[in-house]
């Protein structure tokens, strides 16, 4: 029994001093943690300021004229203020960046509009409701230039979410918040320790450990904080297990002690001292027990610990190296690609590049001189590394033939035979597809060449929107995969450059991936997402068609790497001739309006047809230089709320006569008919079940006008001959009821950005002369005409409250008037819309 207990004993003590050390390493470990990570807080945060304040030093020294392009270039920055010394302002957005914040241009402006002028000194964080902005000041004195920068706050949040374990906050000297979001302030207690970097505990209540460095150059105290219940969480897990594993040892040792007396005490000692060894990380010893009872079998299960241990840790150290080398692998192989967006005088390329699992087997790269662009897309057989050290050797040959094989650039068929003889030394063991295309300014040709790889599509420059598919493959000879022969034979194939408005390259990732419901993405859905986007400019496009895919996979991994290349051609050459005095304007107008088509698109009002002409003017002035210039067709409201948008779209219906429903893009569709006045009640109803979430206030109001005027005016000028007669000139009091033969049609239309009403006469009276005429007369007098025939009062008022009015005629057969109203949340915004108005005479039908 006194052994026992001396045993017990010192397996206690010796424990509660294991224990206590434990504690003690811990807690230095901890502090040590909080510290470090409120250092590196210090030191990451003022690195990002001292680098803002850089680029002011630097933007100080800018021409003006260069500072936007500059400015661009910024992915934190909004805008820019330069103070002259003389007091003269320059104002510069980054307009993409205060876009991606969900925020219009006139919106931020007034968010920044409403903070004092008087406040804005050195820098400081500015909080708005739905975001936050750093301001910074900054004064060049040599120049006594003054900039001003409102930055984008997502590095500071990026910086704080670092150090997840803590709450990372920013104080000023008076301890207001300077940045995060502290819940109390702890000033008095840093004041208190007298230091101005140190590690302590604070609030009684919940203990913390708060960790703080005082920034002298910008009088700021870095604060770091966590709950010691947090911090010791590990640590008091730990030491719970350790207790339960120490009363376990310490009542079987007690219970052997009991039973086998003496003859336990050696082997004992010895696990005694192993668990000592084990505990200081020494897993590489023994313990050196021969017997064969339960001592024995303990020491056993402690040997195969400790080497179990050792394995597990030798397979950590492994896995941690072969992550490392993937990691590094993965690095070397972005260095391969090109950038995404790539501008050259005669082409532009936008790419996607994303690769299923670490690395990829698709590749492409290019190779530009002064007579030829040379493109090239591969696809090795499977993915990860073994696939990524292929593109490796692709990207090898095509660097190689751009330093010392120029003449084999000039035959893709060339490039692919040079290319399939490096790869034969896997000995076919590894294959890729590969598709390779010379662009030819010199001979206005595209060559290219296949080796069993997906054609990309092409697009001509005369392009249809009502078609269903615009692009084309390059088909042509398929030779076969590089590496799978010894000789390739791969054959050059034509086509004249001038035929081309742009080409896609991808690999067949893209297609094959699927969404949860186990459905590939499949080349009808790429087909119909490529034609949906065509008319966008290069970067939109690639943009907008990878959106397309991966909104389609939703949140599954893809199956296969996937590779997207795009290359315009003479990008926004198309066939439309621009006369705009505003440059920045037309540049814009030019790169998304892509026709071939002989139409004028100005903001000079002239008396040709097929043209566009945008207008500031008011809708009276817009009426009257309608009427003065009888062949103009078409008028655009130059504050359309997507002035590229509707040109283009009126373009098309100028080209292709769309259908009503194509014309109006609805994803909603109504249709009814009405006989008389009392269908009106119908109509309203119709209107009131409408969901305007998203316009100004009482929208439906506006709607219900236009429909009972529209209706109005076209029940009262139906009829032929006398019945004709009868109706134009009755009183409105009365009300004309249409016989079984007679209908008048009524669609509504609820569009993505719009909702359109469009009411359908058959007798086709309505032309461009009655329509401006009455238009005119209405803006001047202001009163409703009583005129046979006249449209009245109705068409100024249905005109009036419209953002776009459209009229088609199919003379003596039918009229469709179309009046749309776009979804503004503002009821200014709407009402200071400039109306469009656009007019088709139909010759024949459709």
């Amino acid at each position: 029994m006194i052994m026992t207990g001396l045993l017990v004993s010192s397996i206690s003590l010796y424990a509660i001093f294991a224990l206590g050390l434990f504690e003690k390493d811990k807690s230095a470990y901890i502090y040590g943690n909080s510290s470090e990570a409120n250092v590196s807080f210090n030191q990451r945060m003022e690195s990002y300021l001292n680098s803002s304040f850089e680029k002011l030093h630097i933007l100080s020294y800018m021409p003006k004229d260069k500072i936007k392009n500059i400015l661009s270039g910024y992915e934190d920055v909004f805008h820019l203020e330069l103070i002259s010394s003389e007091g003269k302002e320059d104002t510069f957005y980054n307009i993409s960046k205060i876009e991606d914040i969900g925020l219009s241009v006139e919106e931020y402006k007034k968010i920044i509009k409403s903070y004092s002028q008087e406040n804005r000194e050195g820098f400081r964080i500015i909080n708005d409701e739905s975001t936050s902005f750093l301001f910074l000041k900054y004064k060049n004195k040599e120049s006594g230039l003054t900039l001003l920068m409102y930055l984008n706050t997502t590095k500071l949040e990026e910086i704080s979410s670092s150090f997840s374990q803590y709450e990372s906050y920013i104080l000023n000297l008076d301890g207001t918040p300077f940045w995060g979001n502290s819940r109390e302030s702890y000033l008095d207690e840093i004041l208190e320790s007298k230091l101005k970097e140190a590690t302590i505990v604070v609030d009684k209540g919940s203990p913390k450990i708060l960790s703080f460095k005082f920034n002298t150059k910008y009088s700021l105290v870095f604060i770091t904080e966590i709950l010691r219940s947090e911090a010791y969480k590990v640590n008091d897990y730990l030491i719970g297990k350790s207790k339960v594993f120490g009363l376990v040892v310490l009542s079987l040792s007690g219970f052997i002690a009991l039973l086998f007396s003496r003859s336990l005490t050696s082997p004992i000692e010895k696990l005694y001292d192993l668990t000592l060894s084990i505990s200081k990380g020494e897993f590489n010893k023994k313990a050196d027990i021969h017997s064969r009872d339960e001592i024995g079998a303990l020491g056993d299960s402690i040997n195969y610990m400790s080497e179990e241990i050792l394995r597990y840790m030798d397979e950590m150290k492994e896995k941690a190296r072969l992550e490392n080398e993937i990691e590094t692998a993965k690095y070397v192989q972005s260095t391969y690609f090109p950038e995404e967006e790539i501008s050259l005088k005669e082409f532009s390329i936008s790419s996607f590049y994303k690769p299923a699992s670490e690395c990829g087997g698709d590749w492409w790269g290019y190779v530009e001189d002064e007579d030829r662009l040379v493109l090239l897309i591969t696809d090795a057989t499977g993915h990860g590394v073994p696939a990524a050290l292929l593109t490796a050797t692709a990207h090898c040959c095509l660097e190689n033939l751009k330093q010392n094989g120029r003449d084999i650039l000039k035959s893709p068929a060339a490039v692919l035979e040079f290319m399939n003889t490096s790869i034969q030394c896997l000995e076919g063991k590894m294959l890729m597809t590969a598709f390779c295309s010379v662009l030819d300014k010199k001979k206005g040709k595209v060559i290219y060449a296949n080796a069993s790889h997906n054609p990309p599509l092409f697009v001509g420059k005369d392009i249809s929107l009502g078609q269903k598919n615009n692009f084309k493959p390059l088909l042509g000879s398929i030779g076969p995969r590089l590496g799978h022969k010894e000789k390739g034979d791969y054959k050059d194939e034509y086509l004249d450059l001038s035929s081309v408005d742009r080409i896609l390259f991808f690999t067949d990732g893209i297609l094959e991936s699927k969404n949860k419901s186990e459905k590939e993405y499949g080349q009808r859905r790429f087909l119909k997402s490529l034609n949906g986007h065509m008319s966008e400019d290069n970067s939109n496009f690639r943009k907008s068609v990878v959106q397309d895919a991966f909104d389609f996979y939703e949140e599954c991994p893809i199956d296969d790497d996937i590779t997207i290349v795009s290359v315009s051609v003479n990008c926004g050459s198309g066939g439309v001739e621009f006369s705009i005095s505003d440059d920045e304007l037309e540049s814009e107008l030019k790169k998304k309006i892509l026709l071939n088509a002989p139409i004028l698109v100005t903001d000079k009002a002239v008396n040709l047809e097929n043209t566009f002409y945008i207008s500031n003017l008011s809708d009276n002035e817009n009426v009257l230089t309608l009427k003065n210039n009888p062949k103009l067709n078409h008028l655009v409201g130059r504050n359309s709320q997507d002035l590229a948008s509707e040109i283009l779209h009126n373009m098309n219906n100028c080209q292709s006569n769309l259908s009503l429903g194509e014309y109006l893009d609805e994803y909603r569709f109504h249709n009814t008919t009405v006989k008389s006045k009392e269908d009106f009640l119908k109509i309203n109803n119709l209107l009131g079940t409408l969901d305007v979430d998203g316009y100004f206030e009482s929208p439906i109001d506006y709607l219900k006008i236009i429909s009972n005027e529209l209706l109005t005016n076209a029940i009262y000028h139906s009829g032929e001959g006398e019945l004709f007669n009868k109706r134009s000139t009755m009183e409105r009091s009365e009300t004309p009821v249409l016989s079984e033969s007679e209908s008048i049609d009524y669609s509504l239309a609820v569009g993505a950005n719009h909702i359109a009403i469009c009411v359908i006469d058959f007798t086709g009276r309505l032309n461009r002369e009655v329509i401006i005429n009455n238009l005119e007369r209405s803006f001047r007098e202001r009163e409703h005409q009583n005129k046979d025939g006249g449209a009245g009062l109705g068409l100024f008022l249905a005109f009036s409250y419209s953002n776009q009015f459209i009229v088609r005629t199919h003379p003596g057969k039918r009229t469709e008037v179309i009046c749309i109203i776009e979804k503004n949340k503002r009821f200014k915004t709407y009402k200071e819309r400039v109306t469009s108005f656009h007019y088709f005479e139909v010759k024949e039908e459709a």
